[in-house]
């Protein structure tokens, strides 16, 4: 893997620097190293196929170490988040057959083999640096399964090489990099975070306290950081004041990806910087983080929100088109390189979603998108298409009319019978009502319009909808 000999030549040249800080602590390229070798021979002498990493509340650093010890050691790694409840957890593990599961985390008598990261420092260094050629998965993380059992999405090496390249390109071009790292490891995006940063020399920052998620805002400027991955949600938490610019004077990129970017989101942050370059990605897990790319400076983001922002081109190695024959408009296909290669001991759902289309492997996302002058825009979801009294409605088309208008994000949601709105922000609500009924039918109108001052979030950060229609407002 191209990624890896360049990570090698990175750890001579910084070998003494810090490459990823946390809490006071402080972890050196050359110790990473050490650490990554010493598990690599491990995991190379004991025949150890697919392992799995649990990740923790409190930063250790072990599980980057067993992420790329896996790697070069020719295996698959199978990532699970810190806030992943037991259950699943032995449900994930009975499903991928991982051969070993590294985690400090008491298990309750699992029968797959448990190694505790403190006993990494305790095996010995009998391993030269050589990437063992594989056709395993590079990773397999799993995702939610509409049934209720979680799908193993399989990444192979190749499709994995070509992302973190094409991403260093791109993203991580800079002399400094200081990235947080805020995705858990059990959300595909945070790939972009590791690796990014660590395959090009840069400085990783993890966020792993509650109290620097809540705070986030002063978790970026306290660090210096120079670039953001995240969902675009986020943006109403760090970017939530124009008084003082020079607060974000240090950042110099951000990259969406996992969520509709809008027109509210752009302007919110070149209000505090309008030097930050903006980079929009779409793709789901199956097609390795992301597949497309928009960038988006002070001038130009106005020109691409019609109303949400486009999500651009494919990146080099992918093609889109659409199911129907409709060249504009319709549910989105992924062909090429990055695609999965399946769902793990899934063939009825394989056969539904991946198919061969211009003799390439293909992914049906279940994405409704449009193009417009060769842009991608995200419409809908094709699940987000709901029936209310015998017409079908787009649920995003309210929210895109309340964005809009408003500079608000907000979601709407069907209970029972009746559409539910939730806005975060304020706003005087009988003005909205009667500006959506000039705009929308009236079965589209929503029933309740409720304020909310924050989003509550999943285990992967995007908007909980379940607990979002809990809450009692």
């Amino acid at each position: 893997m191209k990624i890896l000999s360049n990570l090698e030549k990175i750890i001579e040249i910084r070998g003494n620097e810090t490459l990823i800080e946390y809490d006071n602590k402080k972890l050196t390229f050359k110790i990473f190293w050490e650490k990554v070798l010493k598990l690599a021979n491990y995991f190379h002498s004991k025949k150890l196929n697919k392992i799995s990493v649990i990740e923790t509340e409190k930063e250790d650093f072990f599980f980057y170490i067993v992420i790329f010890a896996s790697l070069i050691a020719g295996k698959t790694y199978i990532p699970i988040g810190a806030n992943v409840p037991i259950k699943r957890i032995k449900k994930i593990l009975d499903i991928s057959k991982a051969d070993i599961v590294i985690t400090s985390r008491n298990l309750n008598k699992s029968s797959t083999n448990i190694f505790h990261p403190k006993y990494i420092d305790k095996l010995k260094n009998k391993y030269k640096f050589k990437i063992k050629k594989s056709n395993n998965d590079a990773y397999i993380i799993f995702t939610s399964g509409s049934t209720g059992e979680p799908k193993g999405v399989r990444i192979s090496r190749k499709a994995l090489d070509k992302y973190i390249l094409w991403i260093h390109e791109t993203f991580f071009n800079d002399k400094i990099i200081r990235c947080s790292q805020h995705p858990s490891i059990g959300f595909d995006l945070s790939i972009a975070d590791i690796f990014g940063t660590i395959c090009s020399g840069g400085k990783l920052f993890p966020i792993k306290k509650k109290i620097d998620k809540i705070f986030l805002k002063k978790f970026v400027i306290k660090n210096k950081l120079t670039h953001w991955i995240s969902v675009p949600s986020l943006t109403d938490i760090i970017f939530n004041s124009r008084k003082n610019k020079n607060e974000f004077k240090n950042i110099k990129k951000i990259f969406f990806c996992g969520e509709v970017l809008r027109k509210n989101h752009l302007k919110k942050i070149f209000e505090c910087n309008k030097n930050i370059q903006v980079m929009n990605a779409y793709g789901p897990t199956e097609a390795t983080v992301s597949c497309t790319i928009k960038k988006f400076n002070f001038k130009n983001y106005y020109n691409f929100c019609k109303p949400t922002a486009s999500f651009g081109k494919p990146i080099k190695g992918i093609e889109l088109s659409f199911t129907s024959n409709n060249k504009k408009e319709g549910e989105l296909v992924i062909s090429g390189d990055q695609v999965s290669n399946g769902y793990l001991n899934n063939s009825k759902l394989n056969n539904l979603k991946f198919i061969e289309k211009r003799n390439k492997r293909s992914f049906i996302t279940g994405d409704l998108c449009k193009k417009i002058n060769g842009e991608f825009y995200f419409l809908n979801r094709k699940d987000r298409q709901i029936k209310l009294y015998g017409h079908r409605i787009e649920l995003d088309e309210i929210d895109n009319l309340i964005s809009d208008k408003t500079g608000n994000t907000s979601l709407s949601l069907k209970r029972g019978e009746k559409i539910e709105t939730f806005i975060n922000g304020k706003l005087n609500k009988s003005r909205l009502i009667k500006y959506l009924k000039t705009k929308l039918p009236s079965y589209m109108i929503p029933s309740n319009i409720n304020l909310i001052k924050e989003w509550p979030k999943n285990k992967n950060y995007k908007i909980d909808e379940k607990k979002l229609l809990s809450i009692k407002v």
